[in-house]
Order: C-alpha cells, then structure tokens, then sequence
C-alpha cells in the first residue's frame, strides 16, 4: 500500500502497527487520499485492567493492581511527507498527542499531552539518520517494549533504569540524535543528546509541564546518551540485535550518603534480542530470546541494578501466526545506601525484587488485540515490604 511509507518513524515500530494491520486500512479511502498529499494518520487506544488474585488488597494501594486497577490510554498522531517542501528524501514530520486515564496514577498518570512533534531526516541512503524536535527518548534505544510495560510492572515506570537516570519515557523532552550505520547496515552507533527528565521523576515532569511543550523544566541539565549496536533483519535471515549504552545526566541529584547533592547521574545497560528459530524464511515468525542488564550508581538511585530475560514466541501454534506467546524474569535490586536509610524507621525496605510472568497477545481481528498475562512478585514494593503478589493483567488494544 502506498501509503505505508508514511507511517511514522518518529516512534517505535514495536509501539505501532503497519496500515495493513489496523481496524480499516484505508479508512473508507480517507487514508489513500491523505496520502496523494503526503499525510499519514494513525491512532491506538489501549484499556485494561489487573488485579492482584491473591488479594492483598490496601488502602493506600501501593502497588499496580493491589486494588483493582485500569488504565486507558488513547494516541492519535499525523505525519507529513517533508520532501514535498525542499527537505532531503524521505524526511518525515510527526505530530502526536496522547491522552491517558487511570485510577492508579503511580504507575499510570492522567494527562492529556503532546508526545511527538519530530523531524526523522535519513541522509546517505540511510547511512545516517537525524531525529529533533520533542518526543520520549527512551523509546528510540534499549528496546523498552520487549521487556514489557513498565506501567503493568508492579514496581512501575520508576524501576525502569534508564527512566530513573534521566531519559524521557512518558513525556516528551526536546533531543537531538543521530544514528550512522556501516555500508551493510547491520553495525550502527545511536548518540543523543537531550534534556533530562526531571531529577524527581516523571510525575514531576508531568506536573511542571504537562502540555509537553516546554523547553526547561527546574533541575533538568542536559543529558547524553550513546548506544552501540548489531542489528540483523529477520528478512536477511534470523533477526538479531545486539545493543550496549551508557548514559550521563548533567543534573544535579539527591544523594542517600551525604547532606549534598550531587552533581550528575548516570547508568548503563546491556541487550541482546535474537531470533531462536524461523520456521518460514525471511518471516519475522518464531521463537526469540531477550536479554538485558542495567546499572545505576547506588548512592543516588533506589533501584541500583537489574536483570530481565524474555523468551517470546510470535505465531506459537498453527493457525494463529501473529499471536505471541512470553515468558519473562526479571530481578531487580534496591540501593544499598537508601535501604540503610529506611532501616533506621518503620519502613524497612527489602533487598531486591524477582518477577515471573507468563503472556499472551491473541489477535481478535485485523487491527484488535486481546492480551493477558498473569505476574508473580516476590517484593512488589520497596518499602514498606509488601506480600508476594499475583497479579493478573487484561489489556484490548485497538489500532485504526
């Protein structure tokens, strides 16, 4: 379809569909003739709900689905064909806003923002790639959707490392990056530079600027990002993509071990993703392994390391080919220094936090899609401790 070009690349293709595969693809024709003058549009709403079965219900609820908990969360955004008016080939304009409803703001806050206004400019027949303007930074590196949602998670976005650090995840932040890649575009070397994510975390960010739109926000310095990578298609044979980065955040933070601030934070992370078996080729199809570590300094951080591994199998049994089945761990460890600090109250914190969890993603119909997952939790809180939880986790998502 031609107007599959014009799908954006301002966001994460793991976060988006194709056109093919929405509710209507061509929208009654609005699409193609949206199209014949270089505009692209799509949306995707997403409503769920999870509840922990063991019922350890509380007041105050302290985790996702303590208490019975749902979200909605509905994105819209448009792109434009940039080339049309003198900008290099293929360059694309995306403007997307997103709004999101939950009764459990913790893990899942109520706003109404914009979440991209972006130029994605290839330059070199691809060899390098620039991206500016405003959008969630995380999204472009790690690989944040194989590893699950942060915002189902009972520790919730907070626990996500490179989050923690600095990198944008559920606001924008106006950055800078470009991507240069090797003459066969598998070797690529991804560096941004942008503004941190308030040092408070993002319910900060979210209350000091919650149209999106705001260049500054008090504490946030500017923060670099570098990721290193191979990455193989599964059309050019089993898909992998191995990635390493580090990350350094100009802003100052509080410290656990000392009455003053300190000057930076920064963190690291390792990931692998690739393709165990591809039963037809050239077919993105099959089963895969997912691998990632983090690092953050203790001292300055409550969750200091972590470990995650996925193995995830898209079209698990005949009949059913874009369906996908996981199972995932994921070990998370809390600051040594802040837990010394909590040991001294009522409020002893536990040491880390292991999760087992098993998923599956049902395509209903093109476009519409019907997941469940069941989560364990041995400490699904920092502090104070908490049971071991079980929560299980329904979600419909819908792309037009």
């Amino acid at each position: 379809m031609a107007f599959e070009t014009l799908n954006s690349r301002s966001q994460p293709a793991a976060a988006r569909p194709p056109f093919c595969e929405t509710i209507s693809p061509h929208l009654g024709g609005v699409r193609d003739a949206l199209a014949d003058n270089g505009i692209g549009f799509g949306a995707e709403a997403i409503t769920q709900f999870s509840y922990d079965v063991l019922r350890h219900n509380a007041n105050p609820q302290r985790y996702a689905g303590q208490d019975p908990t749902w979200s909605t969360t509905v994105a819209g955004y448009v792109t434009y064909d940039l080339s049309r008016i003198g900008f290099t080939p293929k360059a694309q304009l995306t403007i997307a806003g997103q709004w999101s409803n939950s009764n459990f703001t913790p893990t899942s806050p109520n706003q109404a923002t914009l979440y991209v206004l972006a130029v994605n400019q290839p330059l070199l027949n691809g060899q390098v790639e620039l991206q500016y303007g405003y959008y969630p930074l995380l999204t472009e590196f790690y690989g944040m959707f194989l590893g699950g949602s942060p915002t189902t998670s009972a520790l919730g976005p907070l626990s996500v490392i490179p989050s923690e650090v600095g990198m944008s995840l559920l606001t924008p932040t106006p950055s800078f990056d470009v991507t240069v890649r090797s003459p066969d575009s598998r070797f690529y070397n991804h560096f941004a530079i942008s503004r941190s994510q308030s040092p408070e975390g993002f319910a900060t960010d979210i209350a000091e600027n919650p149209t999106g739109l705001r260049l500054t926000v008090p504490g946030a310095r500017v923060l670099f990002v570098d990721e290193f990578g191979y990455k193989v298609k599964s059309s050019d044979g089993r898909a992998i993509n191995l990635r390493a980065g580090g990350i350094y955040n100009t802003s100052h933070y509080s410290a656990f071990d000392s009455p003053n601030p300190v000057t930076n934070n920064y963190g690291a992370y390792v990931a692998g993703t690739y393709q165990l078996t591809q039963p037809y080729p050239g077919m993105p199809n099959g089963l895969y392994i997912d691998v990632k570590a983090d690092y953050a300094p203790p001292d300055r951080n409550l969750f200091t390391s972590d470990f995650q591994f996925s193995l995830f199998d898209i079209g698990p049994f005949p009949g059913r080919p874009l369906d996908m089945l996981a199972f995932g761990f994921s070990k998370t460890f809390f600051s040594s220094d802040a837990r010394a600090i909590f040991a001294s109250t009522p409020f002893a914190a536990a040491a880390n936090s292991t999760g087992y969890s098993i998923s599956y993603a049902a395509r209903v119909i093109r476009g519409v899609y019907w997941i469940n997952s069941l989560t364990y939790t041995q400490n699904p809180t920092l502090t104070p401790k908490s049971a071991n939880s079980l929560v299980f986790n329904t979600a419909l998502s819908l792309s037009f």
